[in-house]
Parts: C-alpha cells; structure tokens; sequence
C-alpha cells in the first residue's frame, strides 16, 4: 500500500469515525489524523501542522462527498483556526467546527464563534467540561459531546444543556448498556467502540510531493507590498498540485461570490 507523504518524508493520512443517532442509522463522521496508514490512533507534534494536513486532503484534494457523501462531517478546530476563518474548510453546510477542550470562552474566542456560526457552520463542544471559564461557549454551541467513558453527566449539568437546547453526543460509548442509559439521560447521537471503530480512508493515502522551492518563491513573492502576478503564475505553473488544490478551493460554495 502506497503513503501519502508530504515534502519531507512524513507520512500521513486521514481516518473516520461513524456517529450514529438513536436508531443506530450512521449520520456523521468525525475527521481524524493518522500519522501514517498503519497508525491505529492520533500521534500529533504539532496540531496546527496536523490541523492543515486534514483540512488540505480532506477537502481540497479528496472532497467532502468523496469521505462521507451528504452525512455531517465533525472537524476538529484547535483556538488559532478558530480565530482565523479563512482557514476553515469551505463546506459550511455540511461541515461541524469542534470547538477542543482546552478553548476557553473568552471574549475573543466569542467573537469568532460568533462569525463562524454567521458563515453558516454548527458548533460542537468537544469533551465538553462546564465551568465558570466554558459556561459563555454554551450560547454559541449547537452540539454538545461528552466524554461518558468513566463517567455520566450530572443531571444539573444535563439539564442547562437541554434549557438551552443543545444536541447531546455521547463519545467513547463501549458497550450497548451505555449507549442505552445515555439515550435514557437524553442523548440522540453517539460515539464509539459500540459502533464503529476509526476506519483510515485508504483513498488518502497517496503519493504526493511539491515543489517546495516555487512555493517558497511563491511566499516571498505574496509579501511584497507590490504583487508581480506574471511571477506568480510563473511559480504556481510549476506546481501542478498546488495548482489543483487552489482551483478546488476557488469553486467551493464558500467562495461563489
């Protein structure tokens, strides 16, 4: 089996885990990180970099309908994408931002909540732990996910989730008993072993190179204050991928305008 490795020599992939709702139908996915194809689960260095990766083959190489088809895919944003939209994927109708764990509701971390969910993006809540500092991003979230491994919610937390009409995802669900008392606690999606274990998409894992020399060239050039745009195509005629990539990017339905 080929890999996909990037400029120097890394491997790396993509992997899906199914959710399902309370009749066990397969309506989401969550997009996750493989350092190579044979890695059974997430070994990041650097989330940003892991972050681009995903976001770069997902959705700019293979395409969303190519992964999951129409089901809602789960994109995992760590606090710097969050506060920089243009970099989030541009299937804002299909595509749910995971808001990570260690993102606090502050006022900065509001505001760009508040202009993704203007672009048209549904937030989750991902291993979700209410306090003084996570209580702000409640009005801002549409899906809540907690972590029911070692333990249930409390039923005061359960019920400022459901006052406030929050979706409740239940993740690292191992068994059906459990699955049975979240849906008794009033949870309608579901995440886990009982389920489905991460499946890597063999369709990602391909060959891929680039010409790193054009694209440094091709950064430099962007930071001058006056663009060359003969330089320009001149560099991006000789990487073909970055090519693709940016022709896939452009005719998304985020940029149509």
């Amino acid at each position: 089996m080929s890999t996909l490795n990037d400029s120097s020599g890394h491997s790396y992939c993509l992997a899906l885990q199914p959710i399902c709702d309370l009749n066990l139908r397969h309506v989401a996915d969550e997009l996750l990180y493989r350092s190579s194809i044979n890695a059974v689960s997430a070994i990041i260095h650097d989330p940003i970099q892991a972050t681009a990766r995903v976001c770069n083959v997902a959705f700019y190489e293979t395409g969303i309908q190519a992964l999951c088809g129409d089901r809602k895919l789960f994109f995992n944003a760590p606090r710097d994408w969050l506060l920089n939209p243009d970099l989030l994927p541009p299937d804002t109708d299909q595509v749910v931002i995971e808001v990570l764990e260690d993102v606090e509701g502050d006022q900065e971390v509001i505001d760009a909540l508040q202009l993704i969910k203007s672009l048209g993006y549904k937030l989750a809540l991902d291993d979700f732990v209410l306090t003084e500092k996570t209580l702000p991003l409640l009005d801002l979230a549409d899906i809540i996910k907690l972590d029911i491994l070692h333990s249930l919610p409390t039923p005061e937390d359960l019920q400022i989730y459901k006052e406030k009409g929050l979706t409740l995802l239940a993740e690292r669900v191992e068994d059906h008993d459990i699955f049975e008392k979240c849906k008794a606690l009033g949870f309608t999606l579901f995440q886990g072993y009982f389920y489905a274990k991460p499946v890597i998409d063999h369709s990602t894992a391909i060959k891929r190179g680039g010409n790193d020399g054009a694209q440094l060239q091709l950064l430099s050039e962007l930071q001058k204050k006056e663009l060359d745009y003969d330089a320009l195509e001149n560099l991006l005629a000789q990487d073909p991928q970055l090519c693709i990539r940016l022709l896939k990017m452009i005719n998304s339905p985020r940029y149509r305008r």
